[in-house]
């Protein structure tokens, strides 16, 4: 007799495999800066970190590399620290990882689209100037991202407050916020919508700074909207992903191509 919680289940995921939802369990283990910053602790090592997706590449120099344009695609990545409304960090993928084109993976990868935000697990498969080369070996899409609209808006954000256009500003910072965004993220942007409040409500009470005063307050929003002085909110989000003893962080996953 069917199972009326295993047909909630295949409804609510669009039918993936159980191989799949059992995987949906496990933690990030990672980050992917760490596997790229100690590479080689992680040669041969199984990993699992979370990611957003920057483009798919089906062309690159594999003389040197373990990975052939032939038998794998490529998966460019962000890491998923990166707040992508920082120029530096946007126009910086950090890594690309490949999924062989003859492996289930393959088609799921090719559904992903820029800003897709994926929990990957992974083999790094050899180590050649200092950078791992991953071979992916599941990937899961998570409901959660920053997808290229929540860019947009926070841009826009910043441009008005450095224009000292307090009021577009939060306008643009509640449209970036309107996306289900993972943690740091929304962490960010909601920090600096209370700055702009703050400081709205200062000068409607009556506060009369100087320029260099106001100069200096607007500067201080900005810079907290790209993330600077953040370190401790950074060490604390990552200490939350490795303390997490079971479920997805931030967020659960479905599998990459199934929406």
């Amino acid at each position: 007799m069917p199972s009326l919680l295993l047909l909630l289940l295949s409804a609510a995921f669009g039918g993936a495999d159980w191989p799949e939802f059992a995987w949906e369990a496990a933690p990030a283990r990672v980050s992917l800066v760490e596997v790229v910053e100690e590479a080689e602790v992680f040669l041969g090592e199984e990993v699992r970190f979370v990611a957003q997706v920057c483009e798919r590449v089906e062309q690159w120099e594999g003389l040197l590399t373990p990975f052939q344009p032939g038998t794998h695609r490529g998966l460019m990545l962000w890491p998923d620290e990166a707040l992508l409304w920082q120029q530096e960090a946007y126009e910086a993928p950090l890594l690309t990882t490949f999924v062989r084109r003859d492996s289930r993976w393959a088609a799921r990868a090719e559904r992903l689209r820029p800003h897709d935000r994926v929990l990957v697990t992974g083999r790094v498969r050899s180590c050649l100037a200092g950078r791992p080369w991953i071979e992916v070996t599941r990937i899961l899409r998570m409901r959660e991202q920053v997808p290229e609209g929540t860019v947009l808006h926070a841009i826009r954000a910043g441009e008005m407050v450095e224009r000292g256009a307090l009021d577009l500003a939060q306008a643009e910072v509640e449209r970036a916020l309107a996306a289900p965004l993972p943690e740091r993220p929304r962490v960010v942007l909601e920090a600096f919508r209370e700055g702009c409040q703050r400081l709205t409500t200062r000068l409607e009470h009556g506060w009369r700074p100087t320029e260099r005063e106001l100069r200096q307050e607007r500067r201080r929003l900005a810079e907290g909207l790209q993330g600077k002085g953040a370190e401790a909110l950074t060490a604390s989000w990552t200490r939350r992903m490795r303390l997490l003893g079971s479920g997805v962080p931030h967020g659960s996953a479905t599998p990459a191509g199934k929406r």
